[in-house]
């Protein structure tokens, strides 16, 4: 075990917590303005060529801006935009509103590029963000480790006073985080006069992703000593922070945390939340414990399983991570991705598997298209 279990494990506070909450990352707003994109976009598409004007069938019209809202392909999102920009009523209007709805809905299916160029259309038709303009372009830019774009926006937030705004100030803060910036992600959260959940939730985790778990641990217990009850995104955050420091006896505590919390009824953010406890266990050399947590979870997916693979692989149980492996493909369960072929892949590497190793190296790319990279 790590040298530095006892130290860290010294200073956690009590451990109950109250049921997790689940805050919405980006809030909307509860009334629908009647607007001509309101009637522009009345009815959902069900071929490309339609669009987004005639193409219920029936003339039974939807709320405006269901089509954005609803739409799960990139394509006819796209389409439905340009027909935006062609007919013009976006650049009729000085409300932010259906702006925000397209960039929102760009990046609901991860394209935060299409979604920042919303914005550069929208600031060169002279309409000024809101509260919640801001909050859509701050997570784009997050996506892309975009540094000058997010010091941009900062800027904007605090030009128009909304730097204390949760949901901006947590996008400033996971925009230097993610590119590294760690003195501005914490000069902006320790100058924050009201630290809402969310700040905490961005800080913990950029620490984390950015390899200082132990800063990660000690925010975490300083957000317990303050009385702020933690959500599943903390405990995600805090389980990877665990599981990079190998410190069983502070990842059996956070356990315990999800636990009192009772995690197991939140669903698919109960997965994400569990698939971290997987991988802390694995990482902290105790795919048993891994092992326990993954049999009692009702639901799982391909990153459930692959960090119980990985986390036999990484221990020596070559054989046993190519068995769950097996069992995965033959179940049925999940498509192994890129992850869990390099994970079985290591497996076979170490525990001498060569055969088997070139087999499933060629059934990547044959049966499901996993081209191999070099890292």
């Amino acid at each position: 075990l790590s040298s530095r279990s006892s130290p860290l494990s010294r200073r956690m506070v009590p451990l109950y917590l109250p049921p997790l909450r689940l805050p919405g990352l980006i809030r909307s707003p509860a009334v629908l303005p009647s607007t001509p994109v309101a009637f522009f976009l009345t009815h959902t598409a069900p071929e490309p060529h339609q669009g987004v004007q005639d193409a219920a069938g029936d003339g039974t019209p939807t709320p405006a801006m269901a089509f954005l809202e609803s739409c799960d392909d990139p394509a006819r999102l796209e389409q439905a935009h340009a027909r935006l920009i062609r007919f013009g009523p976006l650049h009729t209007l000085s409300s932010p509103f259906h702006w925000n709805c397209v960039m929102r809905a760009y990046l609901r299916l991860t394209l935060p590029r299409p979604a920042l160029r919303v914005y550069a259309q929208m600031s060169r038709a002279g309409v000024p963000p809101d509260s919640y303009t801001l909050p859509i372009v701050l997570k784009a830019a997050c996506h892309l480790f975009a540094l000058e774009l997010g010091r941009q926006l900062h800027g904007s937030a605090v030009k128009r006073g909304l730097q204390s705004d949760e949901y901006c100030e947590s996008g400033v803060i996971c925009v230097y985080a993610k590119a590294g910036e760690f003195g501005s992600a914490r000069k902006v959260f320790e100058e924050s006069p009201q630290r809402k959940l969310g700040s905490w939730n961005a800080v913990i985790s950029g620490l984390a992703q950015g390899g200082r778990s132990e800063e990660a641990v000690d925010l975490f217990v300083e957000l317990r000593r303050c009385g702020l009850v933690p959500d599943d995104v903390t405990m995600v955050s805090v389980a990877s922070a665990c599981g990079s420091l190998g410190d069983l006896e502070l990842a059996q505590q956070v356990h315990k945390c999800v636990l009192q919390a009772r995690a197991r009824e939140m669903g698919k953010t109960g997965i994400l939340l569990h698939n971290s406890l997987v991988d802390m266990y694995g990482k902290c050399g105790r795919p048993d414990l891994a092992h326990r947590v993954f049999s009692r979870m009702a639901q799982r997916d391909v990153s459930s399983w692959t960090a119980m693979i990985m986390g036999l692989a990484m221990h020596g149980h070559a054989h046993e991570a190519v068995t769950f492996f097996r069992r995965m493909v033959s179940e049925g369960a999940a498509r192994p991705n890129h992850v869990t072929f390099v994970s079985v892949l290591s497996a076979c590497a170490h525990g001498g598997l060569v055969d088997e190793g070139m087999w499933y190296f060629h059934q990547m790319k044959a049966n499901y298209g996993v081209e191999p990279t070099v890292a």
